[in-house]
């Protein structure tokens, strides 16, 4: 199974495997009361008995999830908004848990265990998850958050020949399915993109790291 930390949750240590900064010192105090270290691509021998926090957005993702996995040891990504497809697919070239950028604290926190317990943590991949919208949410969240960003709702309607009220009625209804509170455009965009209910496009932001 590889060079598990352990089940016990206070032995668990992290690794965190990171090039920015400012992500390094967030997820620092994301995972205590955890011990950590910080790696980079070829130290990861240091990480023997760790579990392995690689941030998503920095630019050696690659070469750490590589380094990491041929050393079996368990893996948790964190950062991004990653369609529940490519979660698959990170879960197949080895790793145990995905936290998204809009994930808690709390989450960070029980993915770690879990992964250092020997565990998968991969709720993006439970059944419903992947929730499909109706035909009517899906037009307006794609003309509301991706092809008019910058227009009211007012105005997206419009565009869409629909009022004012339907719009913000399919709005309301997808936000009541959401598990977080998403009141900002930028916020709902995160959350649905994270849930794979509507694709993210080039550019996209990485968002900001947990608090």
């Amino acid at each position: 199974m590889g060079e598990q930390p352990g089940t016990d949750g206070q032995s668990v240590r992290v690794a965190i495997a990171s090039q920015l900064p400012l992500h390094r010192d967030a997820l620092r105090i994301a995972v205590q009361p955890f011990p950590t270290r910080v790696v980079q691509p070829g130290t990861m021998a240091r990480a023997k008995g760790h579990v392995v926090l690689i941030d998503r957005v920095t630019q050696a993702f690659e070469d750490y999830l590589d380094s990491a996995v041929d050393r079996q040891l368990p893996v948790v990504v964190w950062g991004g908004y990653l369609h529940p497809t490519n979660v698959q697919e990170l879960v197949r070239r080895g790793v145990q848990a995905y936290v998204s950028v809009i994930g808690s604290r709390d989450q960070l926190v029980d993915a770690v265990r879990t992964a250092g317990g020997g565990m998968s943590w991969l709720p993006a991949l439970e059944p419903g998850t992947a929730e499909s919208l109706t035909g009517g949410e899906a037009r307006v969240l794609r003309a509301y958050l991706l092809d008019y960003p910058s227009d009211s709702r007012l105005a997206v309607a419009q565009r869409l020949q629909i009022s004012e009220a339907t719009l913000k009625a399919h709005l309301a209804n997808v936000r009541r399915r959401l598990e977080e509170p998403c009141g900002s455009r930028i916020s709902l965009r995160r959350a649905v993109v994270a849930r794979g209910w509507l694709e993210s496009r080039d550019g996209d932001l990485p968002g900001e790291p947990l608090p």
